[in-house]
């Protein structure tokens, strides 16, 4: 999904044969580069795009977990496993977004973390922000949990911003 403009700044297009945008619009890769160069390439793939965890069976093998929707709305950056409910399970509190992308993609900005609570019959879910508390606003990179005064908190870091603190409220488990 590279523009005109962002491939001949990387990449000598052979031939230099797009002059326009309206040139370049609609080829293909193929059209691009050619049938030789493309049969030299290294080809890689992305599987997996959504946002999981792997937990290990402690066999040698691992089951992949999706998270729940609301944590695919922007990229993960940190993740916090701690049993927030005191029901035994581990649960879990994501941050991330992701301000840096070109601005023909726009940036990545739907979450402001989440609380997801570990549930044995429907998986991890979704603690929506005013229930948990939890409401980080901007670029998260970071969480952490830190103890003040015998409470438990979350501390965000956010890129080009100041720290953010929470107290996060979680439901009594079932």
């Amino acid at each position: 999904m590279a523009s005109l403009d962002e491939l001949t700044s990387q990449i000598n297009i052979p031939g230099n044969k797009y002059e326009s945008y309206s040139d370049f619009g609609g080829k293909t890769a193929r059209d691009i580069f050619g049938t030789n160069a493309l049969d030299q390439s290294i080809v890689k793939r992305a599987e997996l795009f959504e946002s999981s965890i792997f937990m290990n069976n402690r066999d040698g093998t691992f089951t992949r977990i999706t998270l729940s929707p609301e944590a695919q709305f922007s990229p993960v950056r940190s993740i916090i496993l701690n049993d927030l409910n005191k029901d035994g399970r581990p649960d879990m509190v994501v941050a991330g977004n992701n301000y840096f992308e070109r601005p023909s993609l726009g940036r990545h900005d739907a979450s402001f973390g989440w609380v997801l609570i570990n549930d044995l019959s429907s998986g991890y879910n979704a603690i929506m922000p005013g229930r948990s508390g939890l409401a980080i606003k901007g670029d998260a990179r970071r969480i952490l949990e830190i103890t003040i005064a015998g409470e438990q908190y979350l501390v965000a870091a956010v890129n080009n911003g100041d720290l953010q603190i929470f107290r996060v409220q979680t439901p009594a488990s079932k």
